[in-house]
């Protein structure tokens, strides 16, 4: 063979050789050659393994030299695992190891190395022609799904010869069972030469009146060279006694098959018909089938071609938005801030240009210091709170460049007035923000113990893919929990009349107004265009309504002022600078 014609070549050139011998064994894939000297070879070495009822095997293994040329240092590595199928990996256990040369007992240590166990004989000091090393190992003895008669089949495996740092001239080894049940051989198998390319023994024979276990026979092995021994005998005389674990890896843990498949799909269609149940129980809109749309406002004629904007459900702009898309929106307080001038509670006066590159700037004045009113014009709660902490009652006025530092402590109090103020009107069954907070927060909760369960699945087990959809059904919870709010029968009536009123505003006529009064009907329509659409064109409506074109009118509507030399024509422009600037002030943070 090509390993004994490298040993012989190797005796012929002796220890000028060593260096390229062991850079050849290298690449052959053969393990550790230690620190024993090139020519140290064992002629022979006879294998001695007995299995255990337990399942435990004691290995005996005597090596011969010749002219008890005894090496001065013996080293065996022992693999303490190995690979099985579908990821999994088999553990061995090497314990009590005993070690004699001449008769006599040497020095030896045994040291974990990675997944080896290192056997280091020191025998400088001993005589004779043989050491003998034993060991036994827990683990080798393999459960099987094979059956003979009635008794299931347990496989010992073990490679009976591997990590030695000599070669060995042949092999000869024979295998027993030591159990209190009678047992057969079932069958038997043995393999030798390098790790990766095994090739059938010289010889293996049992289950024979002469031979009723396996005796094998083996040629010449290099270092690190194996022969692996496997045996099959029936359970009820060995028991299994493996040691199998998973060996973690992407694939395994999300594994795609059947089980894992159909228990993934399930969590995650559950998880979507409860999502699906719970907002149509807790979140989704009351409705019926008689359930009407309440109209908010009327163009009621009052002579031929003319109307009137009259409002028939007490809606106010700056609620609007609140029971349409159930947040609290600068639009919707700036909205509030126009009503209020318009409905004479505020006043809005724009100031001379200060210079070319100075913004615009306004200032607002407070025209009922009491803030008391009753009837249809009562203020609501979130109203007093955002006209005193515009202008307060011992201010005379303030400018709008001024308004940052007063109101972002007081932004968030009046968004939780107008929140109340929507439940209390019977359009929600409970406050918006509070449902989507509280649901939010079970969602976050919920993803933050599935991001958790999806590490421990994939760490633990195949069924990463029920993390995966545990993690979707929670993100699938902090989306619905945005849409949880729920509207009263009452309160889906208002939304469907403020969708009536915001198809009307773009295409209600804006000149149908009696010229008298056409300045307060179109400011009354303001505030509701800047919330629900169209405000642009009554804008111009208003600048048209001048009825006295060319003339300036820095005073004729009582809720906006300008400058002595402003016409009613700028309006829309000057409008429009203010809504934009007061929905950046109002939320401004100083």
């Amino acid at each position: 063979m090509a390993h004994n014609r490298n040993a012989r070549v190797a005796r012929s050139v002796r220890r000028g050789a060593a260096a390229a011998l062991a850079a050849v064994l290298a690449g052959l894939g053969q393990l550790v050659p230690g620190t024993a000297r090139a020519d140290d070879r064992a002629s022979s070495l006879d294998v001695s393994a007995v299995v255990s009822g337990d399942g435990s095997l004691r290995v005996t293994e005597e090596f011969v030299f010749d002219d008890g040329a005894l090496p001065d240092q013996l080293t065996q590595r022992l693999a303490t695992t190995r690979d099985g199928l579908n990821d999994t990996v088999y553990s061995y256990e090497i314990t009590d190891v005993t070690v004699d040369a001449g008769g006599s007992r040497v020095g030896v240590s045994g040291a974990d190395d990675g997944d080896y166990r290192v056997i280091t004989v020191d025998a400088s000091q001993a005589s004779g022609d043989r050491i003998t090393v034993a060991y036994t190992v827990r683990g080798a003895s393999l459960a099987g799904a094979e059956v003979k008669g009635a008794d299931t089949l347990t496989t010992v495996q073990w490679r009976m010869v591997q990590g030695l740092s000599i070669g060995v001239g042949e092999v000869n080894g024979r295998f027993t069972v030591d159990s209190d049940t009678p047992a057969a051989l079932a069958d038997v198998d043995c393999e030798a030469g390098a790790p990766a390319a095994l090739t059938s023994c010289a010889s293996v024979r049992g289950g024979t009146a002469e031979n009723p276990w396996p005796v094998f026979t083996h040629g010449a092995l290099g270092a690190g060279q194996v022969l692996e021994l496997t045996v099959k005998v029936p359970a009820s005389a060995v028991s299994p006694d493996q040691v199998l674990a998973q060996r973690w890896s992407l694939d395994r843990a999300f594994t795609v098959r059947p089980l894992q498949l159909v228990v993934g799909l399930g969590a995650l269609v559950l998880g979507a018909a409860l999502l699906w149940g719970l907002h149509r129980r807790l979140g989704r809109d009351q409705v019926n089938a008689t359930n009407a749309t309440s109209v908010v406002a009327r163009w009621k004629p009052v002579a031929a071609g003319q109307v009137r904007f009259s409002l028939e459900e007490d809606v106010r702009p700056g609620e609007i938005g609140t029971v349409v898309d159930e947040h609290v929106d600068p639009v919707d307080l700036t909205a509030s801030v126009l009503d209020l001038a318009i409905r004479g509670h505020l006043r809005i006066t724009q100031l001379p240009d200060e210079g070319p590159n100075r913004p615009t700037d306004w200032l607002l004045e407070r025209t009922s210091p009491s803030g008391e009113s009753s009837g249809p014009d009562e203020l609501r709660p979130y109203e007093r709170k955002l006209l005193d902490v515009l202008v307060t009652e011992d201010a005379a006025a303030i400018r709008v460049s001024e308004l940052a530092p007063a109101m972002g402590s007081v932004v968030h109090a009046i968004q939780d007035d107008l929140y109340d103020d929507v439940v209390a009107k019977g359009w929600f069954s409970g406050r918006p923000d509070a449902a989507r907070n509280r649901w939010g927060i079970a969602g976050w909760v919920m993803l933050v113990l599935s991001l958790a369960a999806t590490v421990l699945l994939a760490a633990l087990t195949t069924f990463g893919l029920l993390g995966l959809s545990l993690t979707i059904v929670s993100l699938g919870l902090i989306y619905t929990a945005q849409r949880m709010p729920r509207r009263t029968l009452a309160g889906v009536r208002v939304v469907r009349g403020l969708e009536l009123l915001a198809m009307e505003l773009t295409t209600e006529p804006t000149d149908s107004f009696a010229k008298q009064d056409a300045y307060d009907q179109i400011s009354s329509v303001l505030p509701y265009a800047v919330v629900l659409g169209g405000f642009g064109r009554w804008l111009d409506a208003l600048a048209a309504a001048d009825d006295d074109p060319g003339v300036p009118d820095p005073e004729d509507l009582s809720w906006y002022h300008a400058p002595e030399d402003w016409n009613l024509s700028d309006l829309p422009d000057s409008l429009r600078n203010f809504v934009t600037t007061m929905q950046g002030r109002l939320y401004s943070r100083g």
